[in-house]
């Protein structure tokens, strides 16, 4: 399955159900340039993340880290923490990526298992993600659990326990060598991931406005130099074009859920006319609104 496009509400967070109650897993492919912004825009959700690259060379960003992936390498994104993906070198790059809850991996009852190995590094601050890229010795291992849980759940007919098996075997690696150890990557957040973070909320909050850089800074008491550097050193890009391109996503879910005019899309979304609006959508998407409405709801 390709995920086209990741709903996420106004605190970012992904809003898609991930497998089902009774087998909490999402395991899809994701061909990065497929997706309508052309990259896997910032996003969190509850769920634990495991991702293999398949094909290509893929950028991903977790707070303000960023990590360079090649085909058989993978990471781990833990719960709630932002994370992104964009292609590099022009490449059409392919991954798995396999979403669960923890629930998925945890035991019924007060199981001590759960208690020591499991809870105390779930959406852990000090662990926000950590990198599968081969530097280490035990990553075989773990790559080896990763690419197997990924071919059985994209199978035909699943064996769902050999892929919790597989996630457990992935988990014990990370806690016998990074959770345990205290080998954080990327743990603890920077003064400058703190500005970025509070910029995002406030864009997000916002973004119906007619916003201009002056009032965010203004609003968070910060100066345009600070929060630029900030947030262009933490996400990679500035907080005017993360604006226009949240604007865009709140719009293909106006075009694609609603029969809202195309006006009356760009008004809700905070651009100050329909004809902006349509120039600004064809630079990010290389369609039309009206064009990519017809294919959405066809």
């Amino acid at each position: 399955m390709q995920v086209y496009d990741i709903p996420i509400d106004a605190l970012e967070r992904e809003t898609t159900q991930h497998g089902t109650p009774d087998f909490p897993l999402a395991a899809y492919t994701t061909t990065i340039s497929r997706n309508v912004l052309g990259f896997v825009n910032w996003h969190w959700h509850d769920e634990l993340q495991l991702c293999l690259v398949r094909d290509g060379l893929v950028e991903f960003r977790v707070r303000d880290a960023r990590v360079v992936l090649e085909p058989g390498q993978g990471i781990f994104v833990n719960s709630r923490e932002l994370h992104s993906a964009r292609d590099l070198e022009g490449a059409h790059s392919t991954y798995w990526c396999l979403d669960f809850a923890p629930e998925l991996i945890l035991h019924p009852g007060e199981s001590l298992v759960d208690k020591v190995y499991v809870l105390p590094y779930v959406a852990h601050p000090a662990f926000p993600h950590v990198a599968l890229d081969g530097s280490a010795a035990w990553h075989g291992a773990a790559l080896g659990a990763l690419a197997d849980a990924c071919h059985v759940a994209t199978g035909e007919r699943p064996d769902r326990l050999q892929v919790v098996v597989d996630l457990l075997q992935v988990w014990h690696a990370l806690y016998a060598e990074v959770f345990s150890q205290g080998g954080a990557q990327g743990g603890g957040r920077s003064r400058s991931w703190g500005t970025a973070f509070e910029v995002v909320r406030y864009l997000e909050a916002n973004y119906t406005r007619d916003l201009r850089l002056r009032d965010v800074a203004r609003d968070l008491g910060r100066s345009e130099s600070t929060i630029t550097r900030a947030f262009r050193q933490s996400m990679g890009t500035s907080p005017t074009e993360y604006l226009l391109d949240y604007r865009i996503q709140q719009a293909e879910r106006l075009l694609a859920g609603t029969d809202l005019p195309v006006g009356e899309v760009a008004m809700r979304t905070g651009f100050s006319s329909a004809s902006y609006f349509d120039l600004r959508f064809r630079e990010r998407t290389g369609v039309t609104p009206t064009a990519f409405r017809r294919t959405r709801q066809a």
